[in-house]
């Protein structure tokens, strides 16, 4: 049944009071005849009729006193006062449609979560795409490329401690000097790994003719690929370690020189560390770079 009078809109009535009037009254408060106390939080929620006949808020009467309503015209014996108070239907605790917001507690979708686009915490990076086919692009999982610095460590960062397959991708890195070799250490807490924590085996083309393998098993403090005699040791490779344990990586990989196409290295081996992987430092074993670049990636 609709209601005629004030429109509260997102209300309900929450209690009825009846005042029985003595005479002289200006102002009702307190118990009402049925010894419910007059009660309201906010005066514009609220209906006042005397003798069944509305009142006009601010003309007839007024809420400025608490829990009261005065101002009335001096009422005579018998009159019956009605008031009527509303709850204020609030939504609490939502999430707009339109606007957006954050949902702090844990969402469950049993009829299905369409989404195209995932972003980090703050909301302004791009973590994740899924395109019309149902297809996932995972947009963080990797370092931008770094390219080799004029001197010093080539170094990659940003390894997450939950990575369990990590994949390192180097492109024609070059060292200055003949002879050149290029060491590859993880690092941990921010700094490379120089133990004998690298156990592996290299297989590889010593020449154009000629192969050898070399047994690292017993430990060295780094991965290590060899060059030729000659400065343009252009050098590519793939490493990819998987995590088997905590601290625990097994790794395989392979390297080509872009300058001598027959020369061809693979690796294959294991890694223990003492904490958890956060990225790779790359140096040469003399001199600097003059060429080159890498990246990481994860999952």
């Amino acid at each position: 049944m609709a209601y005629i009078g004030k429109s509260p809109t997102g209300t309900g009535v929450r209690q009825r009071y009846y005042f029985t009037a003595t005479g002289g009254e200006t102002s009702l408060s307190g118990a009402d005849d049925n010894s419910n106390t007059l009660v309201f939080s906010d005066g514009n929620y609220v209906d006042v009729s005397l003798n069944g006949i509305a009142l006009v808020a601010g003309t007839d009467y007024n809420t400025s006193t608490a829990n009261t309503i005065g101002g009335l015209a001096a009422l005579s014996a018998s009159d019956i006062v009605e008031i009527l108070v509303y709850d204020i239907f609030t939504v609490a605790d939502t999430v707009s449609s339109s606007a957006g917001g954050t949902f702090s507690g844990a969402i469950t979708a049993n009829s299905g979560l369409n989404v195209g686009t995932i972003k980090e915490a703050t909301g302004t990076t791009t973590a994740m795409t899924i395109d019309s086919s149902g297809r996932v692009q995972i947009k963080q999982n990797a370092t931008a490329t770094v390219s080799a610095p004029a001197s010093g460590a080539l170094v990659l960062s940003g390894i997450p401690d939950w990575a369990n397959k990590i994949t390192l991708v180097t492109h024609d890195l070059s060292p200055d000097t003949t002879n050149g070799f290029i060491r590859t250490r993880f690092t941990v807490g921010g700094s490379p790994t120089t133990a004998s924590i690298y156990k592996y085996t290299e297989a590889r083309w010593v020449d154009t003719s000629s192969a050898d393998v070399e047994d690292n098993g017993s430990g060295i403090a780094y991965i290590e690929t060899s060059g030729f005699g000659n400065v343009a040791n252009l050098q590519s490779y793939i490493l990819t370690f998987y995590k088997v344990d905590d601290y625990i990586y097994k790794f395989n990989g392979t390297k080509y020189n872009q300058q001598f196409s027959s020369y061809y290295i693979a690796f294959s081996g294991s890694i223990e560390t003492t904490a958890a992987v956060d990225g790779f430092s790359i140096i040469c074993s003399t001199g600097n770079f003059d060429n080159g670049s890498a990246r990481a990636f994860w999952e």
